[in-house]
């Protein structure tokens, strides 16, 4: 039951959180539910805050962080149980797994991929964190200095080709497993769907992007203007000065 398919994901962590109130109250508290959903909110400001800290910019600059992350633009999600913990948890789930990757030493890719697959066992989108560490450890073994410092005269990473090889095993190992016995729901498109219509997935794509002022033409955009923004970042190579926020 726990790993059973819901659309398509796999709500692990909804379902554990569930069982785990069952078994202490005998029932299910959806007001309890959803205090532990927008919880996770706090933990993203957490987690936010210590990656700004290792930072040199000013506290200041942190400030609109918090009116950003707590407002009411996402009040479906903390009115919805399942909502608030499935899509809080998994930035939560996925921000430390970002964290963690971002160290030196074996043992945190380690923590790391547990975090990451507790972010695949939340929502469907933590799957994507696994291509994203697939990305970063090519550019940790092309970069050997990337740091959050942005110093170019670190050392090389020891054992980076062996944490290379563990990330290539450990995202094949996820995705093998998340598929077993994985049906498409009736009700969502194919996925050629976006070649025969690019246009139709650019217009989502950048709607997505931009999704947070829920109005589609100002959401396409705003979500250009972010994308625009990201290539700029890639092409004055802010992966190299501070990489955890720019995977993120």
């Amino acid at each position: 039951m726990l790993f059973h398919q819901h659309n398509e994901h796999r709500l692990v962590f909804s379902r554990l959180v569930s069982l785990l109130q069952v078994d202490i109250l005998g029932y299910i508290d959806f007001k309890i539910l959803i205090i532990l959903g927008n919880i996770g909110l706090f933990f993203v400001s957490v987690a936010v805050f210590n990656v700004f800290r290792r930072t040199d910019l000013n506290l200041y600059l942190f400030l609109p962080v918090p009116y950003l992350l707590f407002n009411f633009l996402s009040w479906s999600n903390m009115n919805w149980a399942a909502g608030a913990l499935q899509n809080y948890y998994v930035v939560v789930f996925s921000l430390l797994a970002f964290i963690f990757f971002s160290k030196k030493g074996f043992a945190n890719i380690i923590v790391s991929t547990l975090f990451a697959s507790a972010a695949t066992l939340t929502s469907g989108s933590g799957l994507l964190i696994f291509p994203v560490f697939l990305i970063w450890s090519f550019v940790k073994l092309t970069k050997p200095g990337m740091s959050l410092s942005g110093s170019s005269t670190l050392p090389k990473e020891p054992l980076i080709k062996t944490k290379f090889i563990f990330v290539i095993l450990s995202t094949v190992l996820a995705v093998c497993l998340y598929f077993i016995n994985h049906t498409k729901p009736r009700h969502h498109p194919s996925i050629f769907d976006s070649i025969t219509s690019p246009l139709q997935f650019i217009s989502y794509s950048l709607a997505f992007l931009g999704s947070f002022l829920q109005i589609i033409p100002v959401s396409i955009f705003v979500g250009l203007v972010i994308l625009i923004a990201f290539c700029c970042l890639s092409y004055k190579k802010y992966y190299v000065k501070n990489p955890t926020v720019y995977f993120f």
